[in-house]
């Protein structure tokens, strides 16, 4: 059973939970989010502070915005670049903007009964795949983030989404 099944309902809210060692490697894969978001500072590879904090809007009011960056994640053994990142501390969870991810790096969707692929338009390798829960447009994903800058650029999923469609 996947960790939404167990630990979240449909809609993707928090049902109570237990603090487990790997929360920091779960995000939720979200179709309406505007950017991706982190509570972990760890995380970033690059990060550059806000001159003056920021807030955003979030489902609890404001929220405080502290700086943008960019993270490494490893999802099926393929590592996606998310940039910009945006660090959010107070944030409940880590989110991934499905929209942004594709757009950024040249990905599509393709879905089978029950699943969700999503596809790198280059080489139509499977880059992250996925149960679906019903009509939900939300999806937890475990992505430990990764470090090792050096060895990620081997074989890190970078396109320059701009550049290609010029």
């Amino acid at each position: 059973m996947c960790d939404h099944c167990v630990n979240h309902n449909a809609k993707g809210k928090s049902k109570v939970r237990q603090k487990r060692e790997d929360e920091d490697d779960m995000w939720l894969l979200d179709s309406g989010a505007s950017a991706h978001f982190t509570f972990n500072f760890d995380v970033f590879i690059e990060y550059q502070p806000y001159a003056k904090p920021r807030h955003s809007q979030t489902a609890n009011g404001l929220a405080p915005v502290l700086g943008k960056g960019t993270v490494l994640l490893r999802f099926n053994g393929n590592i996606v670049q998310l940039s910009p990142t945006i660090y959010m501390p107070t944030c409940t969870f880590q989110l991934v903007s499905l929209g942004t991810l594709l757009k950024d790096n040249c990905l599509y969707t393709q879905s089978a009964e029950g699943y969700m692929h999503i596809i790198d338009d280059c080489t139509k390798c499977d880059i992250i795949s996925f149960h679906t829960h019903g009509d939900s447009t939300m999806y937890w994903v475990r992505a430990p983030p990764v470090h090792d800058i050096i060895s990620a650029s081997i074989d890190m999923i970078a396109v320059d989404y701009e550049l290609l469609h010029r």
